[in-house]
């Protein structure tokens, strides 16, 4: 956070030294999106439908309404130029995180759907994403899932024609838990392809590799913790498991299970991490172990 930090403030000086206003905005809302996931992201404090009014920390409480002010005052000072929208649209940012984290969700809806509908209205969907993903988190704090969902379908199609993932990774844990339990939905419905990998992709950036720590434990703990892998072990997985065994690829597994190649990356990430693998080779030998596979 504080790299993140120092690189937003040394580009906000140069921005300055320069006269690129646009620039300057960015920078200030990029300052302010840190301050408030070091306290929630960083933390855990922030997890979606539990959020907590008054969470934030004093100090960071107040630099986020200094720079706040800072993009007021930016926006005020560019109200008759064409430079005005893309600088409110980071004023409506900052100013909807800071309520979202202040428990506010209802008095940041509308804003942030008007300033969607303004860009959307231009034709600047790109630039709409950021907008439309806190729109997402918004909805869900609101326990207004189908909403948050429908907003987050909304963003994934936009992304996934311009390979913005870079959008949905800024927002952290809380938009990626969303995404976790948005898919599972999905599963059961139709979607196209490319809109599921895209989706897949972006857990599979964010999805720490684990392993299995059994060392210096005794016999009897390692049986148990084996056994809890095992049981671990979805259906699908098994599946995957008994095709991987037949030396199928990864394309001809999807062919054969009907899924996407994104869906079957996604699921063999899972079972190398249950079982502590890094290969194919591994994964098999495991669960043949761990009488997964016979």
């Amino acid at each position: 956070a504080e790299q993140e930090r120092a690189a937003a403030e040394q580009a906000e000086k140069l921005a300055i030294e320069r006269g690129w206003n646009r620039l300057l905005a960015a920078c200030l809302a990029e300052q302010a999106l840190v301050y408030l996931q070091q306290d929630y992201l960083q933390q855990g404090n922030l997890q979606q439908g539990n959020l907590q009014q008054g969470n934030l920390q004093k100090d960071n409480s107040d630099n986020v309404r200094l720079l706040l002010s800072e993009l007021e005052q930016l926006a005020q000072a560019h109200s008759s130029c064409g430079v005005m929208l893309e600088i409110n649209l980071y004023y409506t940012l900052t100013k909807s995180r800071l309520m979202l984290s202040q428990g506010n969700f209802a008095e940041a809806i509308d804003p942030l759907t008007l300033m969607i509908e303004q860009l959307e209205h231009r034709a600047w969907r790109y630039q709409a994403i950021p907008a439309i993903l806190l729109l997402t988190q918004l909805y869900a704090a609101s326990n207004k899932l189908p909403k948050a969902y429908a907003c987050l379908h909304k963003a994934i199609n936009i992304g996934t024609k311009g390979g913005l993932n870079k959008s949905f990774l800024d927002e952290g844990a809380p938009l990626i838990n969303l995404i976790k339990s948005w898919l599972e939905q999905m599963y059961e419905n139709e979607l196209p392809a490319d809109e599921m990998n895209f989706a897949e992709q972006l857990l599979l950036f964010t999805e720490p590799t684990n392993s299995l720590e059994l060392d210096n434990v005794d016999d009897h703990s390692t049986a148990h913790a084996l056994e809890g892998v095992a049981l671990n072990i979805t259906g699908k997985e098994k599946e995957i498991l008994s095709l991987l065994s037949k030396g199928l690829t990864n394309k001809e597994i999807a062919h054969v299970l009907s899924i996407s190649l994104g869906t079957v990356k996604w699921h063999l990430k899972n079972i190398y991490s249950k079982l502590g693998v890094t290969s194919r080779t591994e994964a098999i030998y495991e669960s043949k172990e761990l009488k997964v596979l016979e």
